[in-house]
């Protein structure tokens, strides 16, 4: 029951700080565009221009932000970290100072303009103190931070022994899936040695049927299908084309000049087994 309760306690701690990441990620957004409007408005350019530029600039925050919020969502994000490189950046304490800082720095606009006399500089020294504090926490502290923990003797040793069980796992699966394919392939030569025996005979009778295919194709077809079936019935598709093969191979022995040699097998075994001719299909 204890252990439920953590992992219950854990999970709503996660979601706590995701959704504290996202308010922060809004806030953030929020005071971009009210700088950009506020500079554009001091720059002259009336509300009518900037509705239009606004509707499209909204579409590409969106989506940007959407991906961004799907990613930390997901968990691509600092729970990916290992805590044993990332002793400090995988603590809580950092991770509410990470998610809270646009809030920090919006605070700190705020408080540099108590005492001033015009009201409208706090709009503007708020959002500018929140996109400076992210600014500086989100892309210049916090990748400092992890690349100073990733230099720490036993971060260092750490990655590195993670990195060998991984080449070590990879290696194995190869070997694992070498190992495999060996087997298949020495299962199907097996087979194949089992087959031939029993298969000569029904070689031969393929060869005639082929060389006498002209005389009688009625017949000659209708001996085919039954050799095509017993071979089928014996060892499903491949044997049927060990077979074929095999059939093959006889005639050549038989006749030797083969630019007269029409392979008819094929088409004689349309639709036995899983048989299909190729050269129908493709018409």
């Amino acid at each position: 029951m204890l252990k439920y309760q953590r992992v219950g306690a854990l999970v709503n701690r996660q979601l706590t700080v995701k959704y504290v990441h996202l308010a922060s990620t809004v806030w953030f957004v929020l005071s971009a565009a009210y700088i950009l409007v506020f500079v554009l408005r001091q720059a002259g350019f009336s509300w009518l221009v900037l509705f239009s530029f606004s509707g499209h600039s909204l579409l590409l925050v969106l989506l940007l932000t959407s991906l961004y919020l799907f990613a930390m969502f997901r968990g691509v994000d600092r729970n990916q970290k290992i805590t044993v490189e990332h002793p400090l950046t995988t603590t809580s304490a950092y991770a509410l100072f990470y998610d809270i800082s646009p809030f920090l720095g919006g605070c700190a606009g705020w408080f540099a303009t108590v005492g001033l006399v015009r009201p409208s500089a706090v709009g503007p020294s708020i959002a500018l103190g929140t996109l400076c504090a992210t600014f500086l926490v989100w892309i210049l502290v916090d990748p400092a931070v992890a690349l100073a923990e990733r230099l720490l003797p036993a971060s260092r040793a750490h990655w590195h022994q993670r990195l060998a069980k991984a080449e070590q796992l990879r290696i194995e699966r190869s070997r694992q899936r070498m190992q495999l394919l060996a087997n298949v392939e020495e299962t199907e030569r097996k087979q194949r040695d089992e087959w031939t025996g029993p298969l000569l005979a029904h070689a031969e009778r393929l060869a005639e049927a082929l060389a006498c295919v002209n005389t009688d194709p009625q017949s000659q077809q209708q001996k085919a299908r039954q050799l095509g079936l017993l071979a089928w019935q014996t060892g499903g598709i491949n044997c049927m084309r060990q077979l074929h093969e095999m059939a093959l191979n006889s005639y050549r022995r038989r006749h030797g000049d083969q630019s007269a040699m029409v392979d008819f097998i094929p088409t004689w075994w349309d639709g036995i087994g899983t048989w299909r001719n190729q050269l129908l299909e493709a018409s």
